[in-house]
């Protein structure tokens, strides 16, 4: 389950008290949380972030960061990982409108996105785990899925979140890209299930969003190579 911080952020101080019960929850049901904070600060700022997401009140399975302050931004997560039980999922290509602006420059001919995805690489591979895959992936977004095909032709070992299906446009063959035998990624979506209930009166809200999430997983499935 991938928690967006800033919807809370922005209810004061009760929304961060109802974000740490939504983590808590996703987690004692046996869940995998993914704190989407996108954090991305200098290094003594950057430990703060890691402690408050990655245990006490906040504490994820995986977080969001931004690498645009370079290593000094992952750093302090990193002791997180030596344990095992956690994760990074570092921004590479957003699925947002104007990502290009900055992610598709060509500094020596290589588009940022890539230059990125590769230090991810080298800063993620001590981290490999036994299926192949680091425990620091990227962010790589369904909305542009030559972009996606290309990082996963590219990079196999990250695992990849794959934001953009559904409310912002990727479809099901576009997220099927993210994919490696059938693993090595999860799709997010936010919008098409939370209003999945939104002109369907008389059934309760879970099971719309039930419904939702099984036939997002049977499309996918079936675009699956």
């Amino acid at each position: 389950y991938k928690v967006q911080i800033a919807h809370y952020e922005a209810m004061g101080l009760e929304g961060l008290r109802a974000y740490a019960a939504t983590l808590r929850h996703i987690r004692g049901a046996g869940g995998i949380a993914i704190g989407d904070v996108k954090r991305g600060d200098i290094g003594a700022t950057s430990a703060m972030y890691a402690v408050a997401h990655l245990s006490g009140e906040f504490e994820a399975d995986f977080v969001t960061l931004s690498p645009y302050l370079g290593f000094d931004t992952v750093a302090p997560f990193l002791p997180y990982l030596d344990r095992g039980t956690k994760g990074l999922f570092v921004l590479v290509r957003t699925s947002n409108p104007s990502a290009g602006d900055v992610q598709d420059l060509r500094p020596g001919g290589t588009p940022v996105y890539l230059h990125v995805a590769e230090l991810i690489r080298r800063w993620g591979e001590p981290y490999t785990g036994a299926a192949g895959f680091s425990a620091m992936g990227a962010v790589v977004g369904g909305t542009y899925p030559d972009e996606l095909a290309q990082v996963r032709a590219a990079f196999p070992s990250l695992f990849l979140l794959v934001p953009g299906y559904g409310a912002q446009g990727a479809k099901a063959e576009d997220v099927a890209r993210a994919f490696v035998g059938g693993t090595g990624a999860v799709v997010a979506a936010s919008r098409s299930l939370i209003g999945a209930h939104q002109g369907k009166p008389g059934v309760r809200f879970a099971e719309h969003v039930r419904a939702a999430v099984l036939t997002m997983r049977e499309e996918i499935r079936a675009c699956l190579p």
